[in-house]
């Protein structure tokens, strides 16, 4: 009789066990999914406050990457106020390739800052700065940024692009494209030629230069400053004038792509160095 008894409670005992662990199961199991529709909103939520921004599929002035060479590079931007994580992100230039490059583990991108992936097919180069397995087409393609579940973030399809002037979107960050004078690793409404006139109000010769250069004002002059930008938008000098005609020593400039902006009007300068 007695061990009917601990019989029976040992099965008791044992299905209330069971109950329990039953019941842990689906807990810890609730949990976890919770957390990881918590994660994923996160990421998603990242994921959609980063962008391509700007891109240059032919530079042969503009800048050059951590071994001096003049690459095809793409621009992304974080919207937002705080870090994003890319490790693990891919960007293509492929529909049937969407994982072509993966961002190697611990790249991420500052709020609102920029990173410059070198598009330039030699990944050895990396992984800092980032530099991807494939170039850019001059002639025009798709770009497709995915997260690390693989699922888009941005892309964009672009057709032919001219040499040393970036693809950017304008306003910065969130407007369409535009061919316009490249902001390298800043902010695209820097300088922005689709905001500007682009008539023939001043000649700069000669053009390239080796840095000595004239400009002749076509039409009455009311402004009585010209401003001189690097590529990154940083204004490297004033010219003060006083005539329609007049000579530009731009020796202490160094050598490469510079913009003049005379009131609403803007031209590139090549110094030859």
């Amino acid at each position: 009789m007695m061990l009917s008894r601990q019989k029976s409670y040992s099965i008791l005992y044992g299905f209330k066990l069971i109950k329990l662990i039953t019941m842990f199961k689906q807990i810890l199991i609730q949990t976890i999914f919770t957390l990881s529709l918590f994660l994923t909103s996160i990421t998603i939520s990242e994921a959609q406050s980063v962008v391509i921004n700007e891109i240059m599929a032919s530079n042969t002035i503009t800048a050059t990457d951590n071994a001096g060479d003049y690459d095809d590079w793409i621009e992304l931007y974080n919207k937002s106020n705080v870090t994003v994580d890319l490790s693990g992100w891919h960007i293509t230039d492929k529909l049937d390739n969407l994982t072509k490059y993966e961002i190697p583990i611990g790249t991420s991108i500052d709020a609102n800052d920029y990173l410059i992936i070198w598009a330039d097919e030699d990944s050895s180069q990396g992984p800092n700065p980032v530099h991807a397995n494939f170039k850019l087409s001059k002639s025009g393609e798709i770009l497709i940024l995915l997260d690390s579940f693989v699922s888009i973030v941005d892309s964009i399809s672009f057709g032919q692009q001219t040499t040393d002037m970036g693809y950017a979107r304008v306003p910065n960050g969130s407007g369409n494209f535009v061919i316009q004078t490249p902001t390298f690793n800043g902010n695209n409404e820097t300088i922005s030629t689709n905001k500007v006139n682009k008539s023939n109000a001043f000649k700069i010769f000669p053009n390239p230069t080796n840095g000595v250069f004239n400009i002749i004002i076509d039409d009455n002059f009311n402004e009585t400053i010209f401003e001189v930008f690097d590529v990154q938008g940083r204004k490297v000098d004033e010219i003060n004038i006083t005539s329609k005609q007049f000579q530009v020593n731009a020796s202490d400039w160094g050598g490469g792509l510079f913009v003049l902006k005379y009131g609403n009007t803007v031209k590139r300068m090549l110094i030859l160095k």
